[in-house]
């Protein structure tokens, strides 16, 4: 994440330029947020906009009255919106619901979750792939077959840009892989390249490992054994 721009997001409190958006430490969903880079825009120029910035609150003060934020940003009482309508109803859980939560009771280690919230779940990315995605910047076209024709600049690191491609499902991750793979500056991602590819069963990946398997000399154990557990897959 940039930390710059959205240090330019904290306006005066005189008059209506409230703060628009602010960086708050380890506040990851500031980077999730659609508009952010309008609000850094306008809090540049001095125009106050409406924007949204989501964030966890550290604790109430109550001899000030005040909500804080991580960082010490806070907000007086009197700042504070009421009665805002609830998309998702709230629901009360039974006294029974918490026996398990108890100081006494075990918990344990592994938990059913419904199928429904499951494949909710899986639609989003972990933190560790949103982090890459960010990291990686433009995963445009021009600029990753740019990159697959002239190299990788100094501040470009093909693991990230690799997991990155990846994780967005990117039809430009097989070429990429193919060029990390035959680069051998890239040697060290190697291995990685493998396990990304051989998490999938695809007529590409087939390809992938079938022109690898031409050409294996058999001085890299390690890749062969991926390959040869992905096509021991069904």
């Amino acid at each position: 994440m940039n930390r710059e721009p959205p240090g330019f997001c904290l306006l005066s409190k005189t008059g209506i330029a409230r703060a628009l958006a602010w960086y708050l430490p380890d506040s990851y969903l500031c980077v999730l947020l659609d508009g952010h880079h309008k609000a850094t825009a306008a809090a540049l120029e001095g125009r106050p906009l409406k924007t949204l910035v989501l964030s966890t609150a550290t604790h109430f003060n109550d001899e000030q009255q005040t909500l804080v934020f991580p960082g010490g940003e806070c907000l007086h009482k009197t700042e504070l919106q009421y009665h805002i309508p609830k998309l998702t109803a709230c629901k009360t859980l039974p006294p029974s619901a918490w026996e398990s939560f108890g100081p006494d009771k075990h918990i344990s280690p592994s938990e059913t979750w419904s199928e429904e919230l499951k494949q909710s779940v899986s639609r989003y990315h972990s933190l560790d792939q949103a982090w890459q995605i960010v990291e990686a910047g433009n995963l445009s076209e021009t600029r990753i077959k740019s990159m697959i024709q002239q190299g990788l600049g100094e501040d470009e690191k093909a693991d990230i840009i690799l997991q990155a491609l990846f994780s967005t499902h990117s039809p430009l991750f097989i070429d990429f892989a193919r060029f990390v793979i035959s680069h051998p500056a890239y040697a060290i991602y190697r291995p990685l390249t493998f396990r990304l590819m051989a998490q999938n069963r695809t007529p590409q990946a087939d390809a992938f490992f079938l022109d690898f398997a031409i050409n294996d000399d058999g001085e890299r154990p390690e890749l062969t054994k991926i390959m040869d557990d992905y096509f021991r897959k069904p």
